[in-house]
Protein backbone atom coordinates (compact mmCIF):
# COMPACT_ATOMS: atom_id res chain seq x y z
CA UNK A 1 0.00 0.00 0.00
CA UNK A 2 1.24 3.48 -0.83
CA UNK A 3 0.15 6.93 0.17
CA UNK A 4 2.90 9.44 -0.23
CA UNK A 5 1.94 13.06 -0.09
CA UNK A 6 4.38 16.14 -1.22
CA UNK A 7 4.81 18.44 -3.47
CA UNK A 8 5.19 18.84 -7.22
CA UNK A 9 8.23 20.83 -8.00
CA UNK A 10 7.20 21.82 -11.43
CA UNK A 11 4.27 24.00 -10.15
CA UNK A 12 5.07 27.65 -9.85
CA UNK A 13 2.70 27.93 -6.90
CA UNK A 14 1.63 25.53 -3.87
CA UNK A 15 0.10 22.18 -4.39
CA UNK A 16 -0.15 18.90 -2.98
CA UNK A 17 0.41 15.30 -4.79
CA UNK A 18 -1.02 12.21 -3.23
CA UNK A 19 1.00 9.00 -4.51
CA UNK A 20 -1.65 6.52 -3.44
CA UNK A 21 -2.61 2.39 -4.39
CA UNK A 22 -5.76 3.30 -2.52
CA UNK A 23 -7.71 4.91 -5.05
CA UNK A 24 -10.01 3.90 -7.57
CA UNK A 25 -8.48 4.51 -11.15
CA UNK A 26 -9.69 8.01 -12.47
CA UNK A 27 -10.99 8.63 -16.08
CA UNK A 28 -11.92 12.14 -15.88
CA UNK A 29 -9.47 14.94 -15.20
CA UNK A 30 -6.55 12.49 -16.09
CA UNK A 31 -3.82 14.71 -17.40
CA UNK A 32 -0.65 12.25 -17.77
CA UNK A 33 -0.61 7.96 -17.92
CA UNK A 34 2.86 6.55 -16.99
CA UNK A 35 3.74 2.48 -16.81
CA UNK A 36 6.17 0.35 -15.09
CA UNK A 37 6.94 -2.37 -18.00
CA UNK A 38 8.87 -5.42 -16.84
CA UNK A 39 10.71 -8.35 -19.14
CA UNK A 40 11.51 -10.65 -16.14
CA UNK A 41 13.31 -9.32 -13.20
CA UNK A 42 14.52 -5.96 -15.66
CA UNK A 43 11.96 -3.28 -15.69
CA UNK A 44 12.05 -1.17 -19.25
CA UNK A 45 12.98 2.35 -19.27
CA UNK A 46 12.40 5.35 -21.43
CA UNK A 47 15.77 7.20 -21.67
CA UNK A 48 14.60 10.76 -22.41
CA UNK A 49 17.41 12.88 -23.69
CA UNK A 50 16.70 15.70 -21.85
CA UNK A 51 15.75 14.25 -18.63
CA UNK A 52 17.74 11.14 -18.67
CA UNK A 53 15.55 7.23 -17.83
CA UNK A 54 12.26 7.30 -16.28
CA UNK A 55 9.16 5.16 -16.85
CA UNK A 56 7.64 5.86 -19.99
CA UNK A 57 4.59 8.22 -20.06
CA UNK A 58 3.27 11.39 -21.25
CA UNK A 59 -0.33 13.60 -21.48
CA UNK A 60 -3.55 12.04 -22.38
CA UNK A 61 -4.86 13.29 -25.45
CA UNK A 62 -8.31 14.53 -26.74
CA UNK A 63 -10.41 11.66 -27.21
CA UNK A 64 -8.34 9.14 -25.72
CA UNK A 65 -8.52 7.19 -22.29
CA UNK A 66 -5.64 7.14 -19.88
CA UNK A 67 -5.35 3.54 -20.43
CA UNK A 68 -4.64 4.25 -24.30
CA UNK A 69 -2.36 6.81 -23.25
CA UNK A 70 -0.28 4.50 -21.57
CA UNK A 71 -0.14 1.59 -24.64
CA UNK A 72 0.92 5.09 -26.80
CA UNK A 73 3.22 6.68 -25.03
CA UNK A 74 5.31 3.06 -24.01
CA UNK A 75 5.58 2.45 -27.89
CA UNK A 76 6.63 5.95 -28.65
CA UNK A 77 9.08 5.94 -26.00
CA UNK A 78 10.56 2.86 -25.86
CA UNK A 79 9.45 1.17 -28.86
CA UNK A 80 7.52 -1.33 -26.62
CA UNK A 81 4.15 -2.86 -27.15
CA UNK A 82 2.25 -3.52 -23.88
CA UNK A 83 -1.21 -6.15 -23.92
CA UNK A 84 -3.15 -5.55 -20.78
CA UNK A 85 -1.75 -2.63 -18.77
CA UNK A 86 -2.88 -3.01 -15.19
CA UNK A 87 -3.93 0.10 -13.03
CA UNK A 88 -1.81 0.05 -9.81
CA UNK A 89 -1.49 3.45 -8.50
CA UNK A 90 -2.85 7.62 -9.35
CA UNK A 91 -0.80 10.52 -8.11
CA UNK A 92 -4.02 13.15 -7.31
CA UNK A 93 -2.54 17.02 -7.90
CA UNK A 94 -4.34 19.29 -6.24
CA UNK A 95 -3.88 23.34 -6.84
CA UNK A 96 -3.88 25.38 -3.75
CA UNK A 97 -3.74 28.45 -5.47
CA UNK A 98 -6.32 30.53 -7.58
CA UNK A 99 -6.56 29.46 -10.86
CA UNK A 100 -4.57 31.75 -13.05
CA UNK A 101 -5.81 32.86 -16.46
CA UNK A 102 -4.69 30.53 -19.35
CA UNK A 103 -3.99 27.41 -16.96
CA UNK A 104 -4.41 24.29 -19.53
CA UNK A 105 -4.97 21.45 -16.74
CA UNK A 106 -7.85 20.35 -14.42
CA UNK A 107 -8.65 22.29 -11.96
CA UNK A 108 -8.27 22.43 -9.12
CA UNK A 109 -7.88 18.40 -8.81
CA UNK A 110 -6.37 16.65 -11.66
CA UNK A 111 -4.92 12.85 -11.76
CA UNK A 112 -1.64 11.07 -13.14
CA UNK A 113 -2.55 6.97 -13.76
CA UNK A 114 0.48 4.76 -13.06
CA UNK A 115 0.07 1.20 -14.83
CA UNK A 116 1.88 -2.07 -14.47
CA UNK A 117 2.35 -4.49 -17.18
CA UNK A 118 4.62 -8.10 -17.40
CA UNK A 119 2.89 -8.64 -21.00
CA UNK A 120 6.12 -6.73 -23.14
CA UNK A 121 6.99 -6.94 -26.47
CA UNK A 122 10.22 -5.38 -27.42
CA UNK A 123 10.95 -4.26 -31.00
CA UNK A 124 13.17 -2.53 -32.55
CA UNK A 125 13.64 1.08 -31.45
CA UNK A 126 14.23 4.05 -33.75
CA UNK A 127 15.60 6.80 -31.85
CA UNK A 128 13.54 10.01 -31.95
CA UNK A 129 14.11 14.00 -30.65
CA UNK A 130 12.58 12.98 -27.48
CA UNK A 131 14.17 9.82 -26.81
CA UNK A 132 17.47 7.50 -26.97
CA UNK A 133 16.92 3.52 -26.80
CA UNK A 134 15.65 2.33 -23.91
CA UNK A 135 17.36 0.92 -21.12
CA UNK A 136 16.53 -2.25 -19.49
CA UNK A 137 17.77 -2.78 -15.40
CA UNK A 138 17.87 -5.61 -13.68
CA UNK A 139 16.01 -4.94 -10.42
CA UNK A 140 15.37 -7.69 -6.92
CA UNK A 141 12.55 -7.01 -5.00
CA UNK A 142 13.06 -6.58 -0.84
CA UNK A 143 10.90 -5.78 2.49
CA UNK A 144 11.82 -2.06 2.11
CA UNK A 145 11.47 -1.56 -2.17
CA UNK A 146 13.35 -2.85 -4.88
CA UNK A 147 17.22 -2.65 -5.95
CA UNK A 148 17.85 -1.83 -9.12
CA UNK A 149 21.48 -3.02 -10.14
CA UNK A 150 22.55 -1.35 -13.37
CA UNK A 151 25.38 -2.41 -15.25
CA UNK A 152 28.55 0.00 -15.67
CA UNK A 153 27.23 1.95 -18.38
CA UNK A 154 23.85 2.23 -16.08
CA UNK A 155 25.41 3.59 -13.19
CA UNK A 156 25.21 7.44 -13.45
CA UNK A 157 21.76 7.13 -15.37
CA UNK A 158 20.66 5.20 -12.40
CA UNK A 159 21.88 7.67 -10.24
CA UNK A 160 20.40 10.60 -11.87
CA UNK A 161 17.09 9.24 -12.27
CA UNK A 162 17.13 8.37 -8.68
CA UNK A 163 17.84 11.86 -7.31
CA UNK A 164 15.01 12.65 -9.61
CA UNK A 165 12.45 10.27 -8.14
CA UNK A 166 13.26 9.72 -4.25
CA UNK A 167 10.38 7.28 -4.29
CA UNK A 168 10.63 4.85 -7.29
CA UNK A 169 12.11 1.86 -5.77
CA UNK A 170 8.89 1.87 -3.25
CA UNK A 171 7.01 2.36 -6.50
CA UNK A 172 8.85 0.05 -8.49
CA UNK A 173 8.25 -2.69 -5.95
CA UNK A 174 4.58 -2.12 -6.02
CA UNK A 175 4.29 -1.93 -9.32
CA UNK A 176 6.13 -5.59 -9.57
CA UNK A 177 4.03 -7.09 -7.14
CA UNK A 178 0.61 -5.69 -8.95
CA UNK A 179 1.76 -6.81 -11.98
Amino acid sequence: MINIETTANYMPNDNTLLYTTEHEEPIKNVTASCCYMFLGNKIILANNRKRGLEISGGHVEHMETPKQACIRETNEETGSIINSPKFFMTAIHTCLFDKPENYKYPYPVSYINFYTCKDVKLTAFKETEECKPPELIEFVIHENGATLLPNSNQVELVHDMLERNIYFNIFLKEAFLKG
